[in-house]
């Protein structure tokens, strides 16, 4: 299968989009890690995955704590393998993203609207968000097994560079 000997944590597993990617990601043979706030949502989806023949265990945490994460890490580490490392997590204190709260609520960042901003302790970085830059149709819809066959020559090359623009118009990488 597609992603046999994979581990995938899926935060927010227990409705919804998550729930439709951890069924999607076990389908295709990850083993799942399904993570929610809600046990009993988790156990619901690690269930269904079963019963369908793929592996999954749950893990009922909040990922809002870096105790939380690590214990959703823990779960994916099945077997003797190390914890994860601060430096694993990309630690950052949450605090540490109030500085830019704050400045986009100012007056003079009233030139940013819709971007993806992530700051994690040190690092800034706008990242680009969605947008429809090419475009390709499958009629019936898109499989995993299409996008295999077709993404690199229909929507997929090149990929968009990251980057943002300026007030004045200049593309910053």
């Amino acid at each position: 299968m597609l992603l046999d000997g994979k581990v995938a944590i899926v935060t927010g597993s227990g409705t919804g989009l998550g729930r439709a990617y951890a069924l999607g990601l076990a389908q295709a043979g990850a083993k799942v890690v399904v993570n929610s706030r809600t046990a009993g949502n988790v156990a619901g989806v690690v269930e269904e995955i079963r019963k369908a023949g793929g592996t999954a265990q749950g893990c009922a945490v909040s990922v809002a704590s870096m105790e939380g994460a690590r214990e959703i890490i823990q779960a994916a580490l099945v077997r003797n393998e190390r914890p994860p490392t601060d430096a694993d997590l990309g630690y950052f204190k949450p605090e540490e993203a109030a500085p830019l709260v704050v400045f986009l609520a100012s007056d003079q960042a009233y030139w940013i609207n819709g971007q993806f901003i992530c700051i994690d302790g040190p690092r800034l970085a706008i990242c680009e968000h969605t947008h429809h830059a090419k475009t390709a149709v499958m009629p019936g819809g898109w499989t995993v097994e299409l996008l295999l066959e077709h993404f690199k020559a229909t929507a997929g090359m090149p990929l968009q560079a990251y980057g943002f623009l300026t007030p004045e118009g200049r593309k910053i990488l």
